[in-house]
C-alpha cells in the first residue's frame, strides 16, 4: 500500500514540474500569466515564455496547449504583473539584441526612458583564490529618441552617444526647444550630468524629458 502512495508521489511531483511556471524577471520566464499587445493592435491573454538572445515569445492562449511563436518585433508591449515591458533593440555585450525593457516616461513622450533589468550569475574568488558562483543584478538606463524607433539601438545613459561632453550632445538632440537647449549647454543643475551614479543620470534624464514633453 506504501508503495502505490510513493508512486503517486512521484506522478504528481512529475506532472507539476511540466506546468511549472516562474518568472525571474521580463527577460527570463516561464509560462506567466499577462497581456501581448500587438502592433496592429490585437490584444492576447495567456501565458508567455521567453528567454533572452531569442526572437520571439511562446505564447499560450487558453484555448490551445500549443505554443504559438510570435516575433518580438510584432509585439508592441506586454504587460505582467501590472508592469509593462515593450521590446527594444539594444547592444549588450557587443552584440544586437532585443530586450523586454520597462518603460520609465508615458507612451506618448517625445523622448523615451527604459530600463533593462537581469541577473547574471558569475564566477567570482574567494581571499584563498577559490571559485564560486553568485547572481548579480545587472540594472542599465536607456534612451530613444524619435528618429532611432525601431530601426536603431538605444542609448545607454552611461554610453559614448551621451558621456562625455553630455552638455554638447543631449543639447543637439533637444535643439528644437532651444530654452531646453540651452539650460543643457550652460550645465544648469538637473540638467547635466558627468560621473554621477545611474539613478541621478535617470532623475536629470526624466527632468530634461518632461520639459522637452512641455516645450512648444
Amino acid at each position: 500500500m506504501l508503495r502505490n502512495y510513493w508512486w503517486v508521489g512521484v506522478m504528481f511531483i512529475a506532472l507539476t514540474s511540466c506546468s511549472s511556471t516562474y518568472f525571474n524577471n521580463a527577460n527570463d520566464m516561464g509560462k506567466a500569466f499577462g497581456q501581448v499587445t500587438l502592433q496592429d493592435g490585437t490584444e492576447l491573454s495567456g501565458a508567455i515564455s521567453f528567454r533572452a538572445r531569442t526572437n520571439n515569445i511562446k505564447f499560450y492562449g487558453s484555448d490551445s496547449k500549443e505554443a504559438r511563436k510570435i516575433l518580438l518585433s510584432d509585439i508592441k508591449f506586454i504587460e505582467i504583473r501590472g508592469n509593462k515591458y515593450a521590446p527594444k533593440l539594444i547592444r549588450d555585450r557587443g552584440s544586437l539584441t532585443m530586450r523586454f525593457l520597462k518603460p520609465l516616461t508615458r507612451d506618448d513622450s517625445r523622448l523615451g526612458l527604459y530600463e533593462f533589468y537581469e541577473e547574471e550569475t558569475r564566477t567570482v574568488h574567494d581571499y584563498r583564490g577559490r571559485p564560486y558562483t553568485r547572481d548579480q543584478e545587472k540594472i542599465i538606463y536607456y534612451l530613444e529618441t524619435p528618429v532611432m524607433r525601431g530601426q536603431e539601438p538605444l542609448w545607454e545613459l552611461s554610453g559614448n552617444q551621451l558621456v562625455p561632453n553630455f552638455d554638447v550632445k543631449m543639447s543637439e538632440v533637444v535643439k528644437d526647444c532651444p530654452a531646453l537647449a540651452e539650460k543643457i549647454r550652460n550645465k544648469e543643475r538637473g540638467y547635466f550630468y558627468a560621473m554621477i551614479t545611474g539613478r541621478d543620470r535617470v532623475d536629470i534624464m526624466l527632468n530634461i524629458i518632461e520639459e522637452y514633453n512641455r516645450c512648444k
